[in-house]
C-alpha cells in the first residue's frame, strides 16, 4: 500500500476475517490453501445461543438508536428458541429489528411482537405452558438424561420394532409389535400430544433419526 506519510510504497501483512454462508468454490479469486476456514453451525441446531445472541443483537440496535435495552419476556425467547430460521442469522437480525421497531416505548419484548403476523391471545387462549407451571421440568428435558435415553436406547430399540413389524408376523394375535403399534401407540399420541406435545416431541423416534441425519450431515460438512 502507498504510505503517504512516508511517501513510498510499503508491504505489510494483513490478516482479513471474513463471513459468508457460500461454499468457498462458489468465491472466485481466493486461494483455498491460503485461508483458515472456522465452520459454524446453523442456527437452528445451536440454539442454545440464541438468548446470547439475541442479547448482543439488542444491545447493538439498541446502542444504534440511542434507546435503553427492552426487557424479553421468556416467551418471546422460548418461541425464537423453537424456530427453525431458514434465512438464518440474517432472518434472526430482521426479526429483532422489527420487533425493535414495533415495540411501545418503554414496552417489552413479546412473544406478538416476533410474530405479528397472528395474535398471541389467540394462540394462548387455550394454551398452558408446562414450563412455566412446573419450572423443574424445563431443567429435565435440558439435562444429560433425555440425551443418553434417545442415542442409548430408544434409537437402537425402535429400530429393532420396526424390523419386527416388517419381517414378523401380520396379525396382531401373533406379533405382539402390530398390537402395541396400532392399539396403543398411535391411539397414545393422539391423546396426549394436545397435552404434552412438546414433552413428547423431546423422546420421538422420529425426531431422533432426523437429529441422526442432521448431525451425519454436519459432520460430512454439510
Amino acid at each position: 500500500y502507498f504510505s503517504r506519510a512516508m511517501g513510498r510504497v510499503r508491504q505489510t501483512q494483513l490478516r482479513l476475517l471474513v463471513t459468508t454462508e457460500r461454499q468457498l468454490s462458489e468465491l472466485g479469486g481466493v486461494a483455498a490453501e491460503r485461508l483458515a476456514v472456522i465452520k459454524v453451525p446453523a442456527l437452528r441446531v445451536r440454539r442454545r445461543d440464541i438468548k446470547d445472541m439475541l442479547g448482543w443483537e439488542l444491545r447493538r440496535l439498541c446502542r444504534l438508536r440511542g434507546q435503553a435495552v427492552p426487557p424479553v419476556d421468556p416467551q418471546a425467547l422460548q418461541r425464537l428458541e423453537a424456530y427453525d430460521y431458514p434465512g438464518n442469522l440474517e432472518e434472526f437480525a430482521f426479526l429483532v429489528d422489527r420487533a425493535l421497531r414495533n415495540l411501545p416505548e418503554g414496552g417489552t419484548l413479546t412473544a406478538d411482537l416476533f410474530w405479528t403476523a397472528q395474535s398471541l391471545a389467540k394462540l394462548d387462549l387455550f394454551k398452558v405452558n408446562l414450563l412455566d407451571v412446573y419450572p423443574k421440568l424445563r431443567e429435565f428435558l435440558r439435562s444429560d438424561f433425555l440425551e443418553n435415553l434417545n442415542h442409548g436406547f430408544t434409537k437402537y430399540v425402535f429400530a429393532a420394532f420396526v424390523v419386527l413389524l416388517f419381517i414378523g408376523p401380520q396379525t396382531r394375535d401373533a406379533n405382539f409389535g402390530l398390537n402395541l403399534f396400532w392399539a396403543w401407540w398411535w391411539p397414545g399420541i393422539l391423546l396426549t400430544y394436545p397435552l404434552l406435545g412438546r414433552l413428547w416431541c423431546a423422546v420421538c423416534p422420529f425426531m431422533i433419526y432426523g437429529e441422526v441425519v442432521q448431525r451425519w450431515r454436519l459432520a460430512q460438512g454439510a
